[in-house]
Parts: C-alpha cells; structure tokens; sequence
C-alpha cells in the first residue's frame, strides 16, 4: 500500500472504450450504487482486438521491466501504451473521497438520443447485454480470466457515467446516430449509442494500476491524471475508413456469453454510416 501525509488529493479520469463488458454487482436492474465494478475485455479467437492500457508518460512511474510503446499523435503529443492482454489488473487509489459506486441513469426510459448534454452522462445509452440478444456473462475465477475474456479491470468506488454519444453527419433530423437493436423484430427499438464509459476517482490519494508484479504508479498534489483502458483493434484495416453500417465486433460477445447464445448486431437505419469501424461496451447486472 503506498501513502502519503502532506501531498494534496487528486482526480483520475479513467475512460474505458473498445469492445468491453462493464460488471455490476447489484439486486437493482439500472443500479445508481452497485456493490461491485470490474471491466471485462473481450477476447476474440483471431486476435484482431488488443486490450491496452494508454497514459501520459510524464505522469506516470513504470515499474522496472514493464517497457511500454511510446506512441506520437497527429499534434506530436507523445503518450504511452501498456498491453495487458491475459492480465487480472487492480486499480488502487489509497485514500478516497468515495464511500460507494455512483451511476447516471435516467429515472425513466429516455428518446431515441439525448436532448440535452447533460444527459449524454446516462448509462441508457450505454447497450445492456440483453439488448443485444444475450442473458449473461460467464463467472470469473478469484483472480482470474473467464475463457472468453483476455483482460479484467477491478475498480475501487468512484464515479461511472457514459460520454461520447456518436453524432450523426449534419443532418436536420435527428443530432446522433439511431442504431436499430434487435431489428426487424417484434421488439426493435432505437437508441443513440455512447462510444466511452468514464470512470471518474475524485480526491484519491494516487493512482497505482497493478498485475502480475507490473505497476503503473503517479502521485500528484491536486492534479486531474488521464488514463484509458481500451480494448480496440489492433491494427487499422484498409477498409477503416468506411462506410461502416452495423455493429459486427459485439458478435466476439458470444464467446464470453453464459448460457451460450447468439448476438443480434444493432445497424444503423437507412441511408446512415459511420466512418470508421466501431469496437463498443456493453453492461451487464449480476446479483
């Protein structure tokens, strides 16, 4: 356990993007305090999806060994990239300002997409696994991997929202994409879709993310620290640039999927696309 007396607390933003499963524990069915959280990578069986853990290297301290990429952006901005492929991963913040989990929802089933952007924050935009056609996740070993996963991410209390509702091409008539679930079926509907999850740890003590002996470690007096846990393609396809009209990737689902079943892929309606592929979170809620 690491400690400190005098720095100042600080703020971690953790965003969790690719195609990933995010765990609640809880009785209630949209829970806004679950008991638990943990983040679920899924695993695909021709390996095109990698699960990576990316940070400022300036912010962080890297454990003897560990060895990270050091990526360069468009702007020249450097960042670093950890793959955590196989891995159980700890998130440990000390000392925190959080006594349980908090999660946005709407007290009500919302529209077809956000009407203002406060409420991009919902969860409701983030797909339930149900909502893709399945009933459940397999169990996880204390400490280790179910068969259809190839990363886990446990989270001490904090906040968790939804961000980054994908926007439609100008269009009078509606701002977001409407992707159709279960479509052409009796209980289609359509939602807007968020492409982040964030998890939001507000005055902890530091910030160390831990497996296997490996650490990523940074403590900051009052400072706000960026992390993302990805679980994204691997490598850019010729066709990245599109069009792209269904959501393929959450097929991978089903090798995590108990009792076995089979995804229904959400797609866009008519004469809409995005640009690019897209690798996206569900949730799902275990008692």
């Amino acid at each position: 356990m690491r400690t400190s007396k005098a720095l100042a607390p600080m703020n971690l933003d953790l965003t969790i993007s690719g195609l990933c499963v995010i765990v609640f524990k809880s009785k209630t069915p949209r829970p806004p305090n679950p008991d638990a959280v943990e983040v679920l990578c899924v695993g695909d069986p021709h390996g095109i999806h990698r699960p990576r853990l990316s940070f400022r290297p300036e912010e962080m301290i890297v454990s003897k060994g560990l060895n990270p990429d050091l990526l360069i952006d468009p702007q020249g901005r450097r960042f670093a990239s950890v793959d955590i492929g196989g891995k159980v991963v700890t998130l440990n913040v000390g000392t925190n300002s959080r006594t349980q989990f908090t999660v946005q929802w709407s007290s009500s089933t919302p529209g077809a997409e956000p009407t203002i952007p406060a409420e991009e924050a919902w969860m409701n935009w983030v797909p339930s696994i149900q909502d893709v056609g399945l009933k459940g996740v397999q169990s996880r070993p204390a400490g280790g991997l179910p068969s259809g996963a190839n990363a886990r991410l446990l989270l001490p209390f904090g906040d968790i929202n939804a961000r980054n509702v994908i926007p439609a091409p100008p269009n009078p008539a509606t701002k977001y994409l409407p992707w159709r679930f279960h479509p052409g079926k009796p209980n289609e509907f359509v939602r807007a879709l968020a492409n982040e999850v964030v998890f939001h740890g507000v005055d902890v003590e530091f910030v160390e993310f831990g497996w296997g002996g490996n650490t990523l470690f940074k403590q900051l007096p009052g400072f706000r620290i960026e992390v993302g846990i990805s679980n994204d393609l691997a490598q850019v396809a010729p066709d990245y640039p599109g069009p792209h009209t269904t959501l393929d990737h959450l097929t991978h689902l089903e090798g995590l999927a108990d009792p076995p079943g089979t995804v229904e892929v959400p797609e866009l309606k008519p004469l809409q696309q995005t640009g690019r592929p897209i690798c996206n979170q569900v949730f799902v809620v275990e008692p």
